[in-house]
């Protein structure tokens, strides 16, 4: 084989190879069951999972803008405000600020931001399958269940007695603000030591709900000492 054919084939078999370490690192998201799909894919970047920001977001029901000036993200779904800024390893979620192992990077024009940090700061749950390279994400707030008092007897009697708290009209209302408890991706939880049933506390308003294990609300009420009762459970 002569010198120039060793030299094409060296070159082939080194690009051969950067393709095929560039699809390795390449991953698939699934949302709710169905598919992301971009112009860039998501790819493992410093063993971070990193996705184009819009699509994910988008995805997520998030509203996004962008401040291309200081290379800035600013997402905002429900009471949840996510600031980001390529290149640095910090971000805001509600103004508090946190740390990222991978930062916000722009590759081939698009913002890849990483998947868990965003996801889960939104109040999705995150699952990784290694053996296909999938991101599983699932959105609680479009997840979310109905839960109701065991019956209407009991109801109207947590109504009567707490519904005041609030300011509701009627039982109807103060059920629903008590399911909305459950489901909000603010609200501490943890399970009762007596009765080990599961607890919700949204420390911001002050709601507290229990619910039962198979899975009625037991009642919905402000506490007086608040996160300190929450505690006691």
């Amino acid at each position: 084989m002569s010198k120039i054919s060793k030299l094409i084939l060296g070159f082939i078999v080194v690009i051969c190879m950067s393709i095929s370490a560039a699809a390795s690192d390449e991953v698939n998201v699934i949302i709710n069951g169905e598919q992301l799909h971009s112009d860039v894919p998501a790819q493992i970047i410093s063993g971070r999972t990193m996705v184009p920001m819009r699509a994910v977001f988008e995805a997520l029901n998030a509203d996004i803008s962008w401040d291309n000036t200081a290379k800035k993200i600013t997402a905002n779904k429900n009471d949840i405000k996510i600031e980001m800024t390529v290149g640095e390893t910090k971000f805001y979620k509600n103004n508090i600020l946190n740390t990222l192992d991978v930062p916000a990077q722009i590759i081939d024009g698009r913002t890849l931001v990483p998947v868990r940090v965003v996801s889960e700061s939104l109040g999705c749950d995150v699952d990784w399958n290694n053996d296909s390279k999938t991101v599983v994400i699932t959105d609680n707030a479009q997840t979310a269940k109905d839960y109701r008092f065991r019956n209407e007897k009991l109801l109207n009697e947590h109504f009567e007695k707490h519904g005041g708290e609030f300011g509701y009209s009627s039982a109807t209302e103060y059920e629903t603000a008590a399911s909305k408890v459950i489901n909000d991706v603010r609200a501490l939880h943890k399970l009762e030591k007596e009765d080990g049933d599961d607890v919700y506390y949204i420390e911001e308003t002050n709601e507290f709900v229990i619910l039962s294990s198979d899975g009625y609300i037991r009642t919905y009420f402000k506490p007086n000492s608040g996160i300190k009762y929450y505690e006691k459970q």
